[in-house]
């Protein structure tokens, strides 16, 4: 479920009971045991959940750290006195979409005429609660539109300065539910703007150079985003890691590639689904 919707999100048009708490207790105290290195709670929007905070209440027990919990920041602002006591133990660790520094074009992109205003209070929120506690774990993403291409550095700039952690830039997902999917969007970078995109995309590269661990995509990745905006990335240039190195839990349960599914937190545990026959099958698959 998704307290927004989006202009280039699909996710929140889906009908989908909440998946079982104690599927996701499964799913964690697997993590844990396998020493999973990063675990994320996505959406939608994970703060939506009635039942969210038992979900932190559990990995607190199971000592879980940086727990990623992917958020359009509007909730953080009504739950953040609940929120506080996991982000200053780090269990919990807030990754915020922040698409722009200016209003308009932030609340156009997120069909809202607020989003922008509680999302910037919530950064400068974390901001100040970061100066008692300098070990708190936030970070950023944006994504890269036709609209908010001049000011990524300046955004860049402003997000480390607000004391982020890490801000990672995404391209445009046409479809994110189903990624093969590839139309254009109003929010595509259009042909005679491909010129200024390989500017941007050079002057991201050398601040990521001076500030390379803020920054958390690689400078090939970067790099990437040039041809990605021209439909020529090919299997050449990208090596998708979805089901070996990294795996995606769906709200039904299913361990998911964009292909297939190959296994189910409700007949097996983590360990059983990564064992299995039927993820080296997907993992043959995605290589190919």
């Amino acid at each position: 479920r998704c307290n927004l919707a989006c202009r280039m999100c699909d996710i929140w048009k889906t009908k989908e009971p909440d998946i079982d708490i104690r599927y996701i207790e499964k799913a964690l105290l697997g993590a844990k045991k396998l020493n999973i290195k990063e675990i994320a709670l996505s959406g939608g929007e994970a703060l939506l959940r009635d039942d969210i905070f038992d979900i932190l209440e559990y990995a607190r027990k199971l000592k879980v750290k940086d727990l990623g919990i992917l958020t359009n920041g509007i909730l953080v602002k009504e739950h953040f006195r609940q929120l506080r006591p996991y982000i200053i133990d780090n269990t919990v660790s807030l990754v915020i979409s922040f698409d722009s520094l200016k209003a308009d074009i932030h609340n156009y992109v997120r069909n809202s005429s607020c989003a922008w205003q509680d999302t910037e209070y919530v950064l400068r929120m974390l901001y100040s609660l970061k100066k008692d506690n300098p070990k708190i774990n936030f970070n950023v993403i944006t994504i890269i539109l036709n609209q908010n291409l001049e000011e990524l550095p300046d955004l860049a700039n402003f997000i480390k300065s607000l004391g982020s952690n890490s801000l990672q830039f995404q391209p445009l997902l046409p479809n994110n539910l189903k990624m093969a999917e590839r139309r254009k969007s109003i929010f595509w970078i259009t042909p005679d703007r491909l010129s200024v995109l390989d500017d941007i995309i050079d002057k991201l590269i050398d601040f990521k150079r001076g500030n390379s661990e803020f920054i958390r995509n690689s400078e090939k990745n970067l790099s990437l985003v040039k041809k990605y905006y021209r439909g020529t990335i090919s299997y050449k240039d990208v090596e998708c890691n979805s089901a070996k190195d990294t795996i995606l839990m769906s709200n039904e349960g299913k361990f998911t590639t964009c292909f297939s599914a190959y296994g189910d937190i409700k007949r097996q545990n983590l360990k059983q689904v990564l064992n299995s026959e039927e993820r080296l099958v997907a993992c043959e698959r995605v290589k190919k």
